[in-house]
Parts: structure tokens; sequence; C-alpha cells
């Protein structure tokens, strides 16, 4: 998950991930949230295993081989992005993470009343948002516009 810094141009980040064919999805959060922490490492492990997944349609479609189950399982459990420039390039989704409190400019702007708060993008254009850390409709908000 990359992380949003006051100095970054974020018209600039959406408008990249758009010519990159990517959508952009915004997790607005604050350090004194006791949710926004708990929803993290759920973040975390839904942008892991999400980008895991393409790669895997995309294997499957290449090579009936398959991973052993534990093969899988050490996979999923490191949660560190990876260099692999062929993973990062099946990446449909970006997420990013914005503390509320170091860019209050942009949280103003977006208006956001509550953390955790969630945006997905394609270039400027807002898709769609959800707040609270319900794993349920962060999950919902990305099905419906991957499709």
């Amino acid at each position: 998950m990359k992380i949003i810094e006051p100095s970054d141009n974020i018209k600039e980040i959406l408008e990249n991930d758009k010519s990159e064919n990517k959508l952009s999805f915004f997790y607005f959060t604050a350090s004194w949230c006791g949710p926004c922490q708990r929803i993290f490492p759920v973040l975390l492990t839904l942008e892991n295993e999400y980008n895991k997944s393409i790669k895997e349609d995309k294997d499957e479609s290449e090579d009936t081989n398959e991973d052993t189950d534990d093969e899988r399982d050490e996979d999923e459990i490191d949660l560190s992005s990876s260099d692999d420039e062929e993973e990062k390039a099946e990446e449909k989704v970006v997420f990013y993470k914005i503390d509320i409190d170091e860019n209050d400019e942009y949280a103003s702007e977006c208006k956001i009343r509550s953390v955790p708060t969630f945006y997905l993008f394609n270039g400027t254009e807002k898709l769609g948002e959800t707040t609270g850390a319900n794993i349920q409709k962060i999950g919902e908000l990305l099905k419906e516009n991957l499709k």
C-alpha cells in the first residue's frame, strides 16, 4: 500500500494510474482511529490477495500447473510488496493510504467527515465510496467497479 504524503500531487497520481489502466483505491485514515488500525491489516491482505488472484487467473490460463496449497499459504502470509515487475504489471487497482491529519487539505477537499473512508477512482472520476471498517462493503465497492 502506497502512502500519500502532503507534497504528493493527487491529481497527477490519479491520472497516472488511469493512463496505466488502473483504478485508484484511497483509504482515508488517522493514527488515533481504532477501527482504522483494526482494518489496516485486512486491507493489506485484500490488496495482496486481490492482485495475486489476478496474476493467478492469468497464470492458470497460460499454464495448467497449479501451486500446492502449501505454496499458496506461504504467498498469502507474505504481505510485503513484491518487486516482481510481472506482478506489478498485473495490478488493476493501486491501494493508497492517506492520513487525514497529515493531509488535511486533501481530506477537506474530499469532504472526509469520518474515518475510515474509502474512495475508488478511475482517473479523477470517483466511482464509489464507503465508510466504516466493514470489509464486506469494501469488497462490494471493488467488485461492482471491476467488472
